[in-house]
């Protein structure tokens, strides 16, 4: 039921925005049939990847409003094209911006407030080794029923086939178990990563579902290629931009503080190869002279100058050319410095796992995370960072260029 809510929400604000098309026509046409249909594929996209449909918010109001208004700068953008496109009259576009805002915005009030979908519940059964942990975040959706729940290890002699009669409701397990046939079968492995945009260590450990991460992390080499234009090419036209305030930031690093302008150091790349990045300057002096450690929040080792760049992310757009030269991507793992990662591997298994791919300036636990401080944030990081690198696709990669740039407008760096 989760997942047919999700589907159930980007239909109906489908639908709302072409019949608010139709409704707005000046002239009934082909052309003009098809820029409704098309703009209500737009909405739904954009309200996808800024974060509208996300399991964290779809049941929260105030989480589907803030995300909800975020992606209307982005939507009239579009229609900007459409209108330059389709030479299309402003009236009609406006009118139905305008309409599908409001009622798009006061069916979600209504379904959300009233909890008219939680209603119609999954029933489902538990049917695992470890029901706690399972049971226990079953229970945090509102979707699903627990019916009843069965104890079974998948490693009984009767090689992995469950035996006893169960009533014909969708079963949850883990995964690689094999249950009789004749049954709906759900993976709590699945179902948790979708929920939570996270694949947590300790699934790693399975081995079934370790072969399906790896098979799943490995893309063709048009994906590679298509990737390495982008980076190429965003690298170039980013790096044009920022050369032209570059002078203006390092006048103000050099008077606000006593130090270089550039700050270098160490990271670690694919196939864990140690590469070097330029970033500007953001702390005092030497403060990192002893060994490498994670800023905190509010920092007194940062500058003034340092807290802006920082909050804007300037500060890391020099490695724009890290991009160019191949040993970074525009979207990736974040990458992290070989000293603090020695310390990080005595407590997180399959770290390595991060190596598969190359790290990237902005990445899938960045937009949902924020900065790292700890072993424990760490670790959740990296959850984080094996769900990208399991799932990562062009449509991924532009829900997290969309979410940066959201945190980059909300000024949300540290």
């Amino acid at each position: 039921m989760v997942f047919k809510k999700q589907k159930f929400y980007k239909f109906i604000d489908f639908l709302v925005v072409f019949l608010m098309g139709i409704l707005a026509l000046p002239v009934f046409s082909f052309k003009n049939l098809l820029i409704c249909f098309l703009s209500g594929l737009i909405w739904v996209f954009l309200m996808d990847a800024i974060g509208v449909y996300d399991f964290g918010n779809i049941n929260n109001f105030k989480k589907t409003f803030n995300h909800f208004l975020f992606s209307l700068p982005f939507i009239a953008f579009f229609y900007l094209l459409i209108y330059f496109c389709f030479k299309v009259t402003e009236r009609f576009l406006i009118i139905q911006f305008l309409l599908s805002f409001l009622l798009i915005l006061i069916l979600k009030l209504i379904f959300i407030k009233g909890k008219i979908l939680n209603k119609f519940k999954k029933k489902i059964i538990i049917v695992s080794e470890e029901i706690e942990k399972i049971k226990s975040f079953i229970e945090k959706i509102p979707e699903y029923e627990i019916v009843s729940v069965i104890k079974y290890s998948a490693t009984k002699p009767n090689g992995g086939i469950l035996k006893e009669r169960i009533p014909p409701y969708e079963i949850v397990t883990d995964y690689g178990a094999k249950i009789l046939e004749n049954y709906k079968i759900k993976y709590f492995e699945e179902i948790y990563e979708k929920i939570t945009g996270r694949i947590p260590i300790d699934f790693i450990k399975n081995e079934e579902y370790l072969k399906e991460f790896l098979k799943r992390s490995k893309k063709g080499k048009f994906f590679e290629i298509s990737k390495r234009i982008f980076d190429i090419v965003g690298a170039l036209i980013g790096g044009i931009i920022y050369l032209l305030i570059f002078p203006f930031i390092a006048i103000l690093v050099k008077l606000d503080s006593e130090g270089p302008l550039f700050y270098k150091h160490k990271r670690t790349g694919k196939d864990g190869k140690v590469f070097t990045i330029y970033k500007i300057r953001t702390m005092i002096k030497d403060a990192e002279k002893e060994k490498p450690v994670w800023a905190k929040k509010d920092d007194p080792r940062i500058t003034r100058v340092g807290k802006f760049l920082r909050k804007t992310r300037l500060d890391e757009f020099t490695q724009l050319f890290n991009l160019l030269k191949g040993e970074m991507s525009a979207i990736g793992p974040r990458p992290e410095r070989p000293g603090l990662e020695e310390e990080i591997k005595k407590h997180i298994p399959c770290y390595e796992l991060r190596y598969l791919v190359k790290p990237g300036m902005a990445g899938w636990a960045m937009v949902n995370y924020d900065y790292v401080d700890s072993i424990e944030d760490a670790k959740i990081r990296h959850e984080y960072d094996l769900y990208y690198i399991k799932n990562r696709s062009f449509y991924l990669d532009f829900k997290i260029f969309i979410r940066a740039l959201y945190s980059l407008l909300l000024l949300k760096g540290r």
